[in-house]
Order: C-alpha cells, then sequence, then structure tokens
C-alpha cells in the first residue's frame, strides 16, 4: 500500500497469526457498552468491563493493530508524554504526583502482561539505553561518559547516557493480537473493518443507536470514544482538542556481520531531545529507526526512506557508509497517527450523557492507554473516585489548521533548541 499510514511494517511479517474475529451474527440487541476503536486504549477498557460483567462491543475501523498501537517503536516505559515539570505546573504539586503514580501503574500493569506465558511471542527485552547530545554532569552508577558509552554503541554525536534496566521493548503487533485473544476469550464482541459513521439517540429508552459503514446498526447504552490519533467517520468533541500528529518510523535491509559493530547493545535506544530519535536492533540483524513528527501533509514511502537514511548517516556516519557500499538502505518505512492535546495529557472522561473519551496519549501510550483505560472502566462498573486523578486536566480547542500550524512551529522550535544544547560550549 503506498500510503506510508496503512504500509506494511516489518511487525506484519513478523508476527503471529491474528484471531478471527467476530461475526455479525453474533451480535447482541443491545450492549451495555460500546468502544469505537480497537486500539491499545480501546481493547483493554473493553477486557476490563467484560470480565466486570458487561456486555461490550468494539468497532474497529480496519484490522486490531493496524493503528498505532500496533505499528509504533515497541518501546514501553513509566511516564506521560507531558514532562513531569509540566503536568506539576497544570495540576499542581498534589496532584501532579498522583498522575506520575498513574503512569508507573501503567507501566507496572504492562510489565506484568508481557510476563505472561501467553503474551510470549511478544519477544520482551528489557533494558534501555537514553542518551545525551550534550554532556551531564550526572555521575550516579547508571550515567556513561563517551568513553563508557563505546561499549554499547558508536556515533560521534552522543555525550553521555543513562541506562533503565526496568524499560523494555516488544513487538506491539503481537501484543495487540494477543491482546484481542483476550479480549474474545472474556466475551468482548469486536467488529472489524467496521466504522462508525454515526452516534444517536435510539428509540430504545436510554440508549444510542450506532450506524456502521458496514450496513449494520448496534444499540449501547454507553458509548466511548478510544479513537486516538486516527479519529474516524464518527466525529465527537474529541475532534476538536486532538490533533492527529505523524511519526516515521524504517527498518533496515538484514545487516549481518555490521549492524553489531556499531550497534553493540540489544537494550532499546533513545535519546533526551525534545525531538529526538528511538531505535533498536531487530531480529535478523535489523535496525528499527524512529524519527520526527510532522502535522501536515503526508511524506511518500521513497521520501520517508530517504529521510531516514540521511538521519542515520548523522548519527552513524560509518554504518551508512558501509551500507551504501554494499547496496543496503531501509527496506521498510511507514507511518502512523498520534492523537495530540495541547497540553500533551489525553482526555479521559465524560463527553456528555453516557459518552466517554478515551485518547490523546501523545506518543507515549504503551503505559498511559492501559491505565486510563483501567480508570475510567473502574469509573463505569461504579466507582465514581476512580477518575479524579483526570478531573483537573483541562483540554482546550486547536482551532483545526491554525492548531496544525502551531504544532509544526513548536516542532521546529524545540529542534532548534536540541541543535543549540548539542553545540553549546559546557
Amino acid at each position: 500500500m503506498s500510503d506510508p499510514i496503512y504500509a506494511q511494517t516489518w511487525y506484519d511479517e513478523n508476527s503471529i497469526k491474528p484471531s478471527k474475529s467476530s461475526n455479525f451474527n453474533e451480535k447482541l440487541n443491545r450492549y451495555d457498552f460500546a468502544v469505537i476503536g480497537g486500539g491499545l486504549a480501546g481493547l483493554v477498557l473493553s477486557l476490563k468491563l467484560s470480565q466486570g460483567g458487561a456486555t461490550v462491543a468494539v468497532f474497529e475501523s480496519k484490522t486490531i493493530g493496524s493503528g498505532a498501537s500496533g505499528r509504533n517503536g515497541g518501546f514501553c516505559s513509566a511516564g506521560w508524554a507531558a514532562n513531569p515539570i509540566k503536568i506539576k505546573r497544570l495540576l499542581g504539586e498534589k496532584k501532579a504526583e498522583l498522575f506520575e503514580d498513574l503512569g508507573v501503574r501503567g507501566f507496572e500493569w504492562m510489565k506484568k502482561q508481557v510476563s505472561k506465558p501467553t503474551y510470549k511471542k511478544v519477544n520482551v527485552k528489557f533494558g534501555e539505553l537514553n542518551l545525551s547530545l550534550a554532556k551531564f554532569n550526572n555521575k550516579d552508577e547508571s550515567s556513561l561518559n563517551p568513553h563508557n558509552l563505546k561499549k554499547y554503541l558508536i556515533s560521534p554525536r552522543y555525550k553521555s547516557g543513562l541506562i533503565n534496566k526496568d524499560s523494555f521493548q516488544f513487538n506491539p503487533l503481537n501484543f495487540m493480537r494477543i491482546l484481542m485473544k483476550e479480549c474474545l476469550e472474556n466475551g468482548v464482541h469486536i467488529f472489524e473493518n467496521c466504522s462508525v459513521l454515526k452516534v444517536e439517540r435510539s428509540d430504545v429508552i436510554n440508549s444510542f443507536e450506532l450506524l456502521t459503514k458496514s450496513n449494520q446498526n448496534f444499540i449501547a447504552q454507553k458509548v466511548i470514544y478510544a479513537t486516538g490519533g486516527y479519529g474516524g467517520l464518527c466525529t465527537s468533541k474529541l475532534d476538536k482538542v486532538l490533533l492527529p500528529i505523524k511519526t516515521f518510523i524504517a527498518v533496515t535491509d538484514p545487516l549481518p556481520g555490521t549492524l553489531k559493530d556499531h550497534i553493540h547493545t540489544e537494550f532499546m535506544v533513545s535519546d533526551n531531545r525534545r525531538a529526538g530519535n528511538y531505535y533498536r536492533r531487530l531480529d535478523g540483524d535489523r535496525l528499527l529507526w524512529g524519527m520526527g513528527i510532522s502535522a501536515f501533509g503526508s511524506k511518500s514511502l521513497s521520501t520517508i526512506k530517504r529521510d531516514a537514511f540521511k538521519d542515520l548517516k548523522s548519527h552513524f556516519p560509518n554504518l551508512a557508509q558501509e551500507m551504501s557500499t554494499s547496496g543496503l538502505s531501509f527496506e521498510y518505512v511507514w507511518s502512523g497517527f498520534m492523537g495530540y492535546s495541547r497540553n500533551f495529557l489525553p482526555y479521559v472522561g465524560e463527553l456528555s450523557a453516557n459518552k466517554y473519551a478515551l485518547a490523546g496519549f501523545g506518543g507515549h501510550g504503551m503505559n498511559t492507554a492501559p491505565i486510563s483505560a483501567i480508570c475510567l472502566s473502574d469509573f463505569l462498573l461504579g466507582n465514581r473516585n476512580s477518575l479524579n486523578s483526570f478531573n483537573g486536566v483541562r483540554h482546550l480547542p486547536h482551532y483545526g489548521s491554525f492548531g496544525k500550524v502551531a504544532a509544526e512551529i513548536v516542532y521546529k522550535y524545540l529542534s532548534l533548541k536540541d541543535f543549540i544544547s548539542e553545540y553549546r560550549p559546557i
């Protein structure tokens, strides 16, 4: 497929066979909950609701894992898209501490999931190397100076780094397919290739009718929008507060005898720039390379491939040279949408009577989406205090194209600050 948003990924050819989704003949006359969006947030929410005794239908416009949840870099760590300083400024010190604790709980939930025997195929590997293009004076045992960094990788740009042994990498598409199977086994009905066109009040008392592109109508008492950056044909208040932001990923040709000479570590690698890179070695001597964001337009596959090679060359010039000499490049390239709010925090809670939001995790959703889904499921099942941490989060409109322009300007500004920081004399 030529559209990078839905282009074939390396995961597509290196993942387990998906479960068969629900058949329309199985649909109930009425569901307790309808979840629009079958990403990580939507599936965790559905699983928890079903385990709590509710009837749940999930509507996914494509297939499970085809969106950001199944085509991301495969990194999982604690924290949120917004940094702790920003969260404290937005929510106050006390509530910020509770919010940060949620991020840790989400990470612990994910770590528990990937440790289950049924999730063995996600191929989890622990350890993250977080790098800096500038020197810093951290002297703890996890910090690395330029000399020590050479034990992990060979690059002229990195000046220092930190090791986090708790963070982990995994195959996100396998995770989504195993989670889908778990949902189905717990009674969740999952309808793939089933976009919701409209949600309107039903003739059935206290219920909504969902009109789908598949010419199937469904009745549900409550509706949750878990659409993320991909939005959908069915509009909601979320469209006014969440911007779809693209990110880009590329995977090299096999590099036997070459890759390990330059990137020795099997840790996942990221850097601390505001608009930095993330990468990791894959099976088969390949390198996954994540880079950049964009609020505008659509890069072609050839442009993403060119940009990825240019970016790789700026960090690992010798590796890039060896690849060029051998006629090797990037075999897979793709992009994906992330849902961003202006404050980088998700929208979790009520949109209007019996309609709820669960979206906007801003590129840091592999831990925050599950814990947000768990909090919302607890709320919907009767624990009215479970969303208290989200109550103070204000979401301002992004003003459409003006918001995209602003997002692009902020990204360029942050990139400039990164450049200045890298070359500022110490």
